[in-house]
């Protein structure tokens, strides 16, 4: 065996499964290690021959998690689940109530409207399901098909019966997880030990504890609702089962699995604050199976039934089932306005500027309703789609109230966009200047070559553009509290339509109830209409080229890489949690370099492990690193690029990522941790500093612990150094004829690992010590004491 010391180059990639040769900027990779989803690489020649990154010290891996949201053709139809996803997401985005009763209740209730609104979501698309294919297709459209005319007239509307339970069944399985899973195991010393963060909670990678429940009771609710519109369909016929005792007995089980939900409380008690008691699983496990039950008997018996039915139909009145769902939905909606706000009242506090907690702490409320408003749209946009294609009239008034909020929702949308694009524009000119300050500091006297290097002029402007759009991150909380706003005072007006009418004025323009040739509000319904129908066919075919293409699938799961990072918790319609695999997996392999499990490597234990982890990949590796002991961290080194472990992170989840984990983690590492960021990166920043806000001329930035930093410029590359926070130029510096470097494209949030700086920042967090002395000898040049705007210094600048 060979017992060189060498060490490991261990990289994660981020959003968008990136491959594994880009991952590793190699040709040819092989899988080494791990399985179908939670995949290592290293590169090899063309041969197939193992290839060293430099020499045979420095070792190249690849851990690759991509596979788990995009690996397989059925992650395609993840894409109908998104809105569910952001619900899910938003239980997370709760502040930690510690210790405070009111905090607490106000947690507890918070958690248990979200799931309200989720199961919400569940009834709004059974019902829309059910409506398509009882209603459109078999009503209205298959009395048309000539190859149906032996058939009886209900009996297509059985089969569309039956295929929306089988759709709303189907659904569930998307999102079905019951394995039991492992938590990581500490080290001693291990911060999962001493910090109070959900990350750091067995229970959060366990996965379901029990049978799923909350599965079965969305379940229950979505069959639920399907047999709500067969008894009412069966009822237009007046045969039996239809009596008002069926349709009370539909109602109920709906009902029921409602409340049920809404009460259990977390059933993987993933989300910090939550919590569980016996009665949860001892009541809902065996009631969730007898609602299951008792919503497929009445379909099946409404089934039964219409498949029998020769005589025609009255139209559906659908507003008699549907009315009820805006009212609860806008009760829902309001009183976790009012938790929300409760909690991140209590639990305010003097927090950093670029920790702060998005919208105040009111972020869950945020991400819940523009959930909602998401799911709504996607209902609309499936039954408006339906009924052009098949030439049929959507029943009753829901679809087109939801048609008129969206109407009213994309002129909002056009109306932030305008605003910005001016933002940025105005933003990019003032940064322009900036940006050629900062290629000009290398033409700094002592360097006689320096006039040699910069980037051609037009590419200044360009930098200054993409910089302007890139602070646009640091307005995504206006614009989710705005579009949340709007989203709850629309479901407010469509609950008082379903049971007033048309508004009073001077609010009535805000109705859809307002009608008449070239109106308002006609024209406004139309915009909504066409938009919802233009989603429709999007969907459609990129859904098709999803299931085909494994390219498409990793565009289109983006938001997954994001959003199913956590367990399911409000809705359970989702993907399964990726972090519950990749954070054990990411541990598990930097462990066996370091000798420290059962399976020993060839060459034997490492001497140091450098993880270099991207984006979404940052999370992961900042989660694994808090389960490391003591004499495992001696050995590790980080390396973050494009993470949003400052920017995003931490303002949208305060109680797994804050500001006190990062510092402390910081520490534990012994400042063996350098962030890679661009001004032109949309998502990321920096991580491990901020700069003075106001701008100061005696300090260029503070560290997490708030102590003063003096900023330097590297001669050779441009980049800022701030700390362990590194600025990167983009694009790099060249010469002026673009005869050694091209100047082609800018990075913005990839192609770190391509950059000269990349190199020295994994060689200086590299606890090998002849590893770590060479940064010391680099030439310097002294930063400008203040940023040239506001704008730059809240940006990392």
């Amino acid at each position: 065996m060979d017992r060189r010391r060498y060490w490991v180059e261990l990289r994660v990639h981020g959003v968008s499964g990136t491959p594994p040769e880009e991952l590793l900027d190699a040709a040819h990779v092989r899988q080494v290690a791990g399985d179908e989803y939670g995949r290592v690489f290293r590169p090899v020649d063309s041969d197939g021959r193992e290839r060293w990154a430099l020499t045979r010290r420095h070792m190249l891996e690849g851990y690759h998690w991509g596979q788990f949201t995009s690996g397989s053709w059925r992650m395609g139809l993840w894409l109908v689940l998104i809105p569910f996803g952001l619900v899910n997401a938003s239980a997370f985005m709760l502040p930690d109530p510690g210790r405070r009763r009111v905090a607490r209740a106000a947690h507890t209730v918070s958690g248990a409207l979200i799931r309200a609104i989720g199961v919400g979501q569940t009834c709004t698309f059974a019902l829309v399901t059910a409506v398509i294919l009882v209603d459109l297709v078999a009503w209205q459209s298959a009395s048309t098909w000539g190859w149906l005319a032996w058939a009886p007239a209900g009996l297509p509307m059985a089969a569309g019966l039956l295929a929306a339970a089988a759709v709303v069944f189907g659904l569930s399985l998307l999102g079905n997880q019951s394995r039991r899973l492992e938590a990581p195991s500490p080290g001693a010393g291990a911060l999962v030990d001493d910090v109070d963060s959900g990350l750091c909670h067995h229970l959060f990678y366990q996965g379901n504890p029990d049978a799923p429940i909350l599965s079965r009771l969305h379940l229950a609710a979505g069959l639920g609702t399907v047999a709500v519109v067969g008894v009412t369909t069966v009822g237009r016929a007046d045969v039996a089962p239809y009596d008002v005792g069926w349709l009370a007995l539909a109602v109920l089980v709906v009902a029921l699995a409602s409340v049920l939900t809404t009460v259990l409380g977390d059933p993987e008690r993933s989300v910090s604050g939550s919590r569980r008691h016996a009665w949860h699983s001892r009541l809902a496990a065996p009631l969730s199976h007898v609602l299951v039950v008792g919503a497929l008997v009445i379909v099946f018996l409404c089934a039964t039934a219409l498949s029998g039915l020769a005589q025609s139909l009255d139209p559906l009145e659908l507003d008699l089932v549907s009315r009820w769902l805006p009212i609860t939905m806008a009760v829902a909606v309001t009183a976790l306005l009012a938790a929300n706000a409760v909690l991140a009242w209590c639990t305010r506090a003097p927090v950093r500027h670029e920790f702060r907690r998005y919208a105040g702490g009111l972020a869950a409320w945020a991400a819940a309703t523009t959930g909602l408003s998401l799911g709504v749209g996607y209902s609309g946009a499936f039954a408006l789609g339906s009924a052009r294609a098949l030439g049929a009239d959507v029943p009753g008034t829901l679809v087109n109230r939801i048609a008129y909020a969206w109407g009213l929702s994309f002129g909002l949308i056009a109306v932030i966009a305008v605003l910005g694009l001016a933002y940025a524009t105005v933003t990019g000119r003032r940064l322009t200047r900036e940006a050629t300050a900062s290629y000009e500091r290398l033409a700094w006297p002592p360097l006689a070559y320096s006039h040699m290097k910069g980037v051609p002029d037009f590419w200044l402007r360009r930098v200054g553009r993409a910089s302007g759009l890139a602070l646009l991150k640091t307005k995504v909380p206006h614009v989710f509290v705005t579009t949340a706003l709007v989203s709850l005072l629309m479901t407010l007006v469509a609950a008082w339509e379903m049971f007033y009418g048309e508004l009073p004025a001077p609010v009535g323009f805000l109705s859809s109830a307002v009608r008449g040739s070239g109106s308002w509000s006609s024209f406004v319904a139309d915009v909504g209409s066409l938009g919802l129908i233009a989603a429709a066919g999007w969907l459609l075919v990129l859904g098709r080229r999803s299931l085909r293409s494994r390219e498409t699938r990793r565009g289109v799961n983006v938001v997954w890489d994001v959003v199913s990072f956590w367990p399911h918790s409000a809705h359970p319609f989702v993907p399964p949690a990726y972090s519950q695999f990749a954070v054990p997996g990411l541990l598990e392999r930097v462990r066996f370099h370091l000798g420290r499990t059962d399976v020993q490597p060839s060459r034997g234990p490492a001497d140091a492990v450098v993880v270099a982890a991207h984006s979404q990949g940052s999370l992961i590796a900042f989660a694994a690193a808090l389960w490391l002991g003591d004499d495992e961290i001696a050995k590790v080194g980080l390396v973050t690029h494009g993470s949003q472990l400052q920017v995003a992170f931490p303002r949208a989840f305060p109680a797994y990522v804050d500001a006190g984990i990062v510092e402390r983690l910081y520490r534990r590492l012994d400042g063996r941790w350098v962030n890679l960021y661009r001004e032109t990166d949309p998502i990321a920043g920096p991580v491990l500093s901020w700069p003075t806000d106001p701008p100061s001329p005696r300090r260029d930035g503070f560290t997490l612990d708030h102590a003063p930093l003096r900023a330097y410029v590297d001669a050779s590359t441009g980049r800022r150094v701030t700390g362990n926070d590194w600025r990167l130029l983009d694009p790099a510096v060249a010469d002026l004829g673009r005869l050694t470097r091209p100047v082609a494209r800018m990075g913005r949030h990839s192609g770190f690992t391509l950059t000269d700086d990349w190199r020295e920042a994994v060689r200086t967090v590299n606890p090998m010590p002849s590893r770590r002395r060479r940064h010391q000898r680099r030439k310097v040049i002294p930063a400008p004491r203040a940023p040239a705007s506001p704008e730059a210094a809240r940006s990392g600048r």
